[in-house]
């Protein structure tokens, strides 16, 4: 049925029938949230019908579809070149998950989508460029709120990123877990290495202040540059 109404869809295409949005998502879409590699989002798709991307020219096995119903936009800035393995679970009915680059375009941005039907879970990988933005896009396929069957009156939904088979989802510095499963957490990880949250001299007096459990440095003050075990003791308390 679905490749039936993808086939249909695409011939409304060519015939002038169907038009795609031409658009930047934070300039005319609302977006749900920013996307980390440590993000887990669980959400129940919006209550009514109201839509703005609507035709879809990638995903399996089902495409190009014409997905008149709600959705959810989230934006995810790629961190570091590579590929992205997103997961999705606790799909309570037909939710389908796209990615399109950074026009946000279901035509000409599409890059990847997951368009199983009868699944609870789902999954979908794309490769990511460092600084770009991507759009990820949860789409209710046949989603009708308030009808019988189905859906019923709301979809939930659960996604994550699954950065042990993601290169392009590295360390995140910050958090206390040890976000690509590579053994080293945080600033112990090398995909860390440089970045500010790991600066072990922070005043920039050379020396590494012991605020950081991985510097282990013996600056007592490592916010004051003129405090440091290498400075001239002043009599003033």
């Amino acid at each position: 049925m679905r490749s039936f109404l993808g086939f249909l869809t695409a011939v409304s295409v060519y015939l002038g029938m169907a038009t795609s949005a031409q658009a930047l998502c934070p300039g005319y879409y609302p977006i749900i949230d920013d996307l980390t590699c440590s993000s887990s989002i669980t959400a129940t798709m919006p209550s009514s019908t109201a839509n703005y991307i609507g035709y879809y020219t990638c995903g399996s096995p089902y495409s190009p579809l014409n997905q008149p119903y709600g959705e959810h936009i989230y934006a995810f800035e790629c961190q570091t070149s590579g590929s992205v393995a997103m997961e999705v679970t606790g799909l309570s009915c037909d939710i389908d998950i796209y990615v399109l680059d950074d026009t946000c375009d279901g035509s000409s941005g599409c890059l990847a989508g997951a368009t199983n039907a009868s699944t609870t879970t789902d999954s979908v990988t794309f490769s990511c460029v460092a600084g770009r933005t991507y759009y990820i896009v949860m789409e209710g396929y046949g989603f009708t709120p308030g009808a019988a069957g189905g859906c019923g009156s709301a979809g939930s939904y659960t996604f994550s990123f699954d950065v042990s088979a993601s290169t392009g989802c590295p360390e995140d510095c910050d958090n206390g877990l040890d976000d690509d499963f590579d053994g080293d957490i945080d600033c112990y990880d090398s995909d860390c290495f440089g970045d500010i949250a790991c600066d072990c001299d922070v005043d920039n007096d050379g020396w590494d202040g012991s605020l950081w459990g991985w510097c282990g440095g013996g600056d007592c003050d490592d916010y004051n540059a003129a405090v440091n075990p290498g400075a001239t003791e002043v009599c003033n308390g």
